[in-house]
């Protein structure tokens, strides 16, 4: 697994990265939370944007894969991104009902 993912597009960046720039001209700091950055971490190096997550490992937009040992809950939690088990407790209480005026 590389360390760097190989650039795409024209222009030779990710294209995670041409969004987050695009994102900092419209968004103070590019993100709503100073410790969503990427220039926190590994600016030009780590992605900016998920196309999914699975366990500790995470997909950008260009396909490429990591391994997220992020820190401090940046990352995955203890039992990783997408847990079977949460993602059907989760479905069990949207299908019994997500929202009620009832008291």
């Amino acid at each position: 697994m590389p360390l760097k993912a190989e650039p795409a597009g024209n222009d030779g960046q990710q294209t995670g990265q041409r969004l987050y720039r695009l994102a900092k001209t419209r968004i103070p700091g590019g993100t709503q939370l100073l410790s969503k950055r990427p220039e926190m971490l590994l600016p030009e190096q780590w992605p900016s944007y998920y196309s999914r997550a699975s366990g500790a490992e995470v997909w950008d937009l260009d396909g490429n894969r990591y391994i997220d040992m992020s820190y401090n809950g940046l990352g995955s939690c203890i039992l990783g991104a997408a847990d079977p088990d949460v993602d059907e407790a989760v479905r069990g209480a949207i299908a019994a009902g997500s929202m009620s005026t009832l008291n």
